[in-house]
This record gives structure tokens, sequence and C-alpha cells, in this order.
């Protein structure tokens, strides 16, 4: 609770700190699940790529609308650091509607001990909302 003391006595002297308040007054409104996706072939980034007409690096984050827990994801330049090989390829990825049902799961993405039980293999999670064939490789979700 040190940093939110912190941030409200700095907001209150400067207005352009913004309002703390709004995010921790009320956890239930403000809180979003963000992961690391790394996988371990370019399948799912081809898709991706695809899928969205951007390359890695160069379009935004991509969200899916139609996902219940209204995933995104952003897959920067790679390879992301100069000295990384081509495989692993990292990626990140947000859901803020954590306590709803998924779409290939029947559980929250909270209630997930696992991420890799709601976000891999078949279709699930990104690779069902990229299409056909993207989850088909191994993935790491962090």
């Amino acid at each position: 609770m040190a940093a939110w003391s912190l941030w409200d006595r700095v907001s209150r002297k400067a207005k352009d700190f913004g309002r703390p308040n709004t995010f921790y007054g009320n956890i239930d409104e403000n809180k979003w699940e963000s992961f690391t996706l790394t996988t371990r072939g370019r399948q799912l980034l081809n898709r991706i790529v695809e899928f969205s007409g951007n390359e890695p690096g160069t379009g935004a984050l991509m969200t899916f609308p139609q996902s219940k827990w209204l995933m995104s994801i952003v897959v920067p330049y790679q390879p992301h650091f100069t000295d990384m090989p081509r495989i692993p390829i990292p990626s990140g990825a947000t859901a803020l509607f954590i306590d709803e049902p998924g779409d290939y799961v029947d559980k929250s993405m909270a209630q997930c001990t696992d991420a890799r039980s709601c976000v891999s293999h078949g279709s699930p999670g990104i690779p069902g909302h990229v299409g056909p064939g993207a989850g088909d490789e191994r993935c790491d979700y962090r």
C-alpha cells in the first residue's frame, strides 16, 4: 500500500499525476491480466501476420473483440534483442475480463491455475482467434 500512498500524496500536490483512487478504489472494475507468450516455431507468428497484415514490430496492440476475455496481443520486432536467436519468438498479451468464462474453457482466466489450460493447444485462446492450425505448435505461457 506504500506505493498507493505515495501516489496519493504526489497527486494531491500535482494534478497531472492523475487520480490513483480510480485504480485501487475498486479493484474488480480495474483488474486485468497480462502474460507472455513464447512460441517454439513460426506457425502462430505467421498466422498472426496473415490475420492482421502486420509484420512483427510494425503494428500496434491487436485486440480480439469477440473474445470473452477481451484478449489482445502485441508481437514486437523479431528478434526482440539484437543477439537473440530467431526461435523462440516472444510476444505479450493481455486480457481485461478475467472473471468471465473463456471461449474455449468453461472457467475464468482468474480460475486457471495453468495458463496453458486456458490459451493453448488445438484452437483455444489467441491461436483460436487467429485461425485454424495456429495452435498446433509448442507455446510457453507465463
